[in-house]
């Protein structure tokens, strides 16, 4: 070798030694390849980062390293550099010797021989594990923040100074009524959202967000894209991002909210109207028993002014007599517990007039106490004193019905002794007149024995009418046992002892029901309907009928029967004393019966009536009420 081959010899590996020092000193991951991507160099940065040294690494392909998914990539980008191409920013993984892994960014340079032919690859990268890292994170940090802002349950959208829209949310959306495209690159301003005379307004808390100084909350009305309305309460923050200044709002709709107010308004103004015009006094006191409020009412009852009133304790308005103060302590303590009964309170106005008083007590409560209470006074002066008169007339009164009740037993004796004395001389009469009918048969002619019969049948019938009387005025009187009573037995028992003529058909229709009322009254309505039903028979077959029906709350009886019938002009005055519409069967209608019956059924809570038309018979009919609940004894 010549001197001159030597010093170039020299030259050259002193320049081969200059450029791997400038290669371990660099902080990229450096390294050549062959062309076939066999390392034949790796700086001390790449030896540290991916763990393996020169000798273990020098000599083997680079795919090694390399994960199968970034193979395709990393041949071409090899290929490309093969072929003379400069290739930039391949980003590839690489495995490290621990078994982690790399995310590297290389570029890749062809190196040349003398004849330009490439002769191996030179490599420099990046370990951009972290900055990958970082923008993962970052991204999710942006998704996460995205996915808040797109479904924040309010509405939430980003405008500029202008109120052009940038930006807006899923709730923005709803709450407008357009979708972001049709809103976008728009400004509010200009839009149908506001009504015009809200714009200056608007246009205002944008200038405030110019300055720098956040809006709201603040109510506007949003007219939204189907035309409705809506009540939206909006705050708005200026932000700078990327050295634009943007405003960022928060939109709530509050139409509920502000229906509700409207409500609770309403209902306080009522509550308002109420509390004003009630007619009890009220007043409402906190929890120590100061009043907070009262109404007209209470200051007419307390002759006071709102002024003298409100303020001061309960007890200092002078409405209590001291002796009344216990009591309504004690009674406070009873509100407290739960007990509501009001408290009768006496006291004198400034007049100097007696105020009677009923106090009621409730307590206003909150959470963990007691928040305050409400005193009711009703001025029940007029009723007391209405009391009072009532309670003298009711001892009046009561002077008075034993008066009567003694009255009524002398004139109930009276008519026993009397119905007695008026028999005595009849019963002579009816017996002189026997006397005569015998003993002078033979010298009163046909004349005179039909004057004494008609004498005979005159007495009777005031005998009669007699007993007729004294019946219906013992209807009232006298102890009466009321009682479940079977009408069927009853209905029997009046057949039995009328005994009607073999040409009267009487029959009862179906099953008469069990009444409460007294057995012996009964047994008298139905004793006079049926026998005057029987008297009252024109028919050659007479026929009467008995029925029953349920009306509900009463049992409506019938006695029917196919007599002589009666006019309607007549209804009004057949129940009435001494009544009768023509001659009976033997003339012997007192016209007392109908009287008797009419005052048993309404004594009984009933009610009578007929339906009759002349020549086809009468229908009488009554009703007992199924729950006649008086004393099982009852004496008038």
């Amino acid at each position: 070798m010549s001197d001159a081959e030597r010093s170039l010899r020299r030259e050259l590996d002193l320049c081969e030694s200059r450029y791997r020092g400038l290669l371990d000193a660099s902080i990229d991951l450096a390294f050549t390849m062959d062309l076939a991507g066999v390392f034949t160099f790796v700086n001390e940065s790449w030896q540290r980062r991916v763990g393996y040294t020169s000798e273990e690494i020098v000599g083997k392909e680079g795919l090694c390293l390399v994960p199968p998914e970034f193979h395709a990539v990393c041949l071409a980008a090899r290929e490309k550099a093969a072929a003379g191409e400069r290739v930039e920013n391949v980003e590839f993984r690489v495995r490290t010797r621990e078994g982690g892994s790399l995310d590297v960014l290389v570029n890749l340079a062809p190196a040349c021989d003398a004849q330009g032919r490439v002769v191996q690859i030179v490599g420099s990268g990046r370990d951009i594990t972290e900055l990958k890292r970082a923008q993962e994170q970052l991204a999710n940090s942006h998704e996460r923040l995205r996915a808040l802002f797109e479904y924040a349950p309010d509405a939430y959208y980003l405008s500029d100074l202008m109120g052009t829209f940038l930006d807006g949310n899923k709730a923005a959306e709803e709450l407008v009524g357009y979708p972001r495209e049709q809103l976008i690159g728009k400004s509010f301003l200009k839009l149908d959202l506001l009504p015009r005379k809200q714009l200056p307004r608007a246009a205002g808390y944008l200038a405030k967000n110019a300055l720098g100084h956040p809006v709201g909350p603040v109510e506007f009305r949003l007219r939204r894209g189907d035309g409705t309305q809506v009540h939206v309460e909006i705050r708005t923050y200026p932000l700078q991002v990327g050295g634009k200044h943007w405003v960022l709002g928060i939109a709530r709709d509050i139409s509920d909210r502000k229906k509700a107010e409207d409500a609770l308004k309403e209902s306080e103004e009522k509550f308002k109207v109420i509390f004003e015009e009630a007619h009890e006094g009220i007043a409402y006191l906190d929890e120590v028993g100061r009043v907070l409020d009262v109404n007209k009412k209470m200051l007419e009852i307390l002759d006071q002014t709102k002024d003298e009133t409100v303020g001061k304790h309960f007890i200092e308005l002078g409405i209590l007599d001291p002796g009344d103060v216990p009591h309504f302590m004690a009674h406070f303590q009873q509100v407290l517990l739960g007990t509501l009964k009001p408290l009768n309170l006496a006291t004198t106005n400034k007049r100097g007039e007696p105020r009677f008083l009923e106090c009621s007590t409730s307590v206003v409560r909150k959470k963990g106490g007691v928040r305050g209470l409400v005193v009711l006074l009703h001025d029940v002066t007029e009723q007391k004193r209405t009391e009072i008169l009532l309670e003298g007339l009711n001892r009046d009164l009561q002077g008075t019905i034993r008066d009567l009740e003694r009255s009524n037993q002398e004139l109930q004796s009276f008519a026993h002794v009397a119905a007695h004395d008026l028999k005595a001389p009849l019963r002579g009469i009816a017996m002189l007149a026997e006397w005569i009918a015998q003993d002078c048969a033979d010298k009163v002619d046909d004349q005179g024995r039909e004057n004494l019969a008609l004498l005979q049948q005159r007495v009777d019938r005031m005998i009669r009418l007699i007993d007729g009387i004294l019946r219906y005025a013992e209807v009232s009187h006298g102890d009466r046992l009321v009682e479940n009573v079977d009408a069927n037995q009853v209905v029997a028992e009046a057949i039995e002892q009328i005994a009607p003529p073999e040409h009267i058909e009487i029959r009862v229709e179906g099953s008469l029901p069990v009444v409460r009322c007294e057995r012996s009254a009964l047994t008298q309505v139905f004793q006079n309907l049926i026998g005057n039903a029987v008297k009252y028979m024109d028919k050659p077959h007479g026929e009467i009928r008995i029925a029953a029906a349920d009306e509900g709350d009463a049992w409506r009886f019938a006695v029917a029967d196919n007599g002589i019938g009666i006019a309607s002009n007549h209804f009004d005055r057949l129940f009435q004393m001494f009544q009768t519409l023509g001659p009976s069967h033997g003339g012997d209608s007192t016209g007392i019966g109908l009287a008797v019956v009419k005052k048993i059924v309404e004594m009984h809570g009933g009610r009578v009536g007929v339906e009759s038309q002349p020549g086809q018979g009468s229908t009488f009919h009554f009703t007992l009420p199924k729950h006649y609940e008086r004393t099982t004894h009852e004496k008038h």
